[in-house]
């Protein structure tokens, strides 16, 4: 029976599956207030007792790993107002156990500023209807931007971003600000508005997908390889290689001993079909550096774990039709055009997007401002997806991937994606 992905799914390094009453892993937390986007893994210890529970996020949220001990299913509701994940087990708890959650997207309900607040009646972080205990959380920023929660601040360290450790209780309320803030946490104003738009919670659409057990265990077997191929971990990689792989030891060679810059590894899925025991995935490989991969896998399956049997990767760009090329270059010289002169009626008109998606959308690129950089990385037709890159002055780089449809007259964008560098 073939199940495909009901939208792209980002793994993001991440996600392991593990045992009840293991150890959390620390919070990550990476936001860019500006573009209002968001990324967050967790590991949450949750008090389910019995046998399916629920939680609330921001409205477009993405789900790019979800694992918990005997998980069966969950299912993701969508409205305009937030995006409700609900889980079943394969039988009832009553102990605590850990749940390890990806997530990210834009916050329609952000600042989009260097301050501001982000509390629970934004649902940037899970609100649960059952008591849940967290780890530390560690939150990155662009550098200049100062990032606070209600507890006791473990560790502040600058690199190319600002990085804040915090011990964390209850729903943590995020604000963030210039350096001074720091200074002054104790005399913020800690008054939360919880006004939610009447218009946000009448008459909204309900857009519901389904993740079965085999599926989401495939796609934290391929965050769990990626997370191996990051560390060099070679003992990992063979754990999840099939016996019968050929040529296992020159594969595991070349995926280690790798030019020692290219450290880090995603996986963003485009497809994935599953038929008995034996799996067919494709996607983009990308790494630290701007080259990206086309990808193809397979996969089968013993007991409860998914082994590679084979992979192949390819670097992008691919050689495209030039008069091809040469009418998205126009055409993109044109959306960036608008974007950086606020035309939103321009913009509008040519994104046709799901409308959860539209309006974080057009947040994020209003946000981009003028004073960037931009230029296509890579062009598939075949897919009819075109990937740019942005240089932002606050030394962030993005990765946007458009899939394009053709009208008669122009081009109109169905899906973007915005993969942080």
């Amino acid at each position: 029976m073939k199940r495909p992905i009901q939208c792209t799914l980002l793994i993001l390094l991440l996600c392991i599956n593990a045992p009840t009453g293991r150890a959390q892993k620390q919070l990550d937390v990476f936001f860019l207030p500006e573009q209002g986007f968001l990324r967050v893994d967790s590991s949450l210890l949750v008090d389910i007792n019995g046998d399916s529970f629920e939680f609330e996020l921001f409205p477009n949220a993405q789900i790019t790993a979800l694992w918990i001990p005997n998980l069966a299913k969950y299912t993701i509701e969508r409205t305009r107002s937030q995006t409700t994940v609900r889980i079943v087990l394969r039988e009832p708890t009553t102990s605590p156990t850990v749940l390890d959650l990806v997530y990210e997207g834009f916050l329609a309900h952000s600042h989009h500023s260097t301050a501001g607040i982000l509390d629970q009646s934004s649902l940037w972080f899970p609100s649960f209807f059952i008591p849940v205990t967290s780890s530390p959380m560690q939150i990155t920023v662009p550098r200049g931007i100062t990032a606070i929660l209600p507890g006791i601040l473990q560790n502040h360290r600058e690199t190319d971003f600002s990085i804040y450790t915090w011990e964390i209780e209850g729903y943590p309320i995020l604000r963030f600000g210039s350096e001074l803030l720091l200074e002054q946490r104790d005399q913020i104003d800690t008054h939360i508005d919880t006004h939610i738009d009447q218009e946000e919670i009448i008459e909204e659409e309900v857009i519901e997908e389904t993740i079965d057990v085999d599926q989401a265990e495939l796609i934290n077997t391929i965050a769990r390889w990626d997370q191996a191929l990051a560390k060099r971990d070679r003992v990992k990689l063979a754990s999840l290689i099939h016996p019968e792989f050929d040529q296992q030891e020159a594969f595991m060679s070349y995926l280690v001993d790798r030019p020692s810059y290219i450290e880090t590894f995603s996986t963003q899925l485009t497809d994935l079909e599953i038929r008995d025991m034996y799996s067919l995935v494709t996607g983009y490989l990308t790494t630290n550096t701007p080259t990206i991969y086309q990808t193809t896998s397979s996969w089968q399956q013993q007991g409860k774990a998914w082994l590679l049997r084979n992979f192949n990767m390819r670097p992008l760009p691919e050689l495209p039709n030039a008069e091809l090329l040469q009418t998205l270059e126009h055409w993109f010289a044109s959306f960036y055009y608008a974007v950086k002169n606020s035309d939103s009626t321009w913009l509008t008109r040519h994104l046709q997007v799901p409308p959860t998606q539209m309006q974080p959308i057009m947040q994020f690129l209003e946000s981009l401002g003028s004073d960037y950089e931009w230029e296509i990385h890579s062009l598939i037709p075949r897919d009819l997806e075109v990937i740019t890159l942005i240089y932002l002055p606050n030394q962030v780089r993005l990765k946007l991937i458009y899939t394009m449809i053709p009208t008669e007259t122009t081009w109109v964008v169905s899906d973007l994606k915005v993969i942080p560098l």
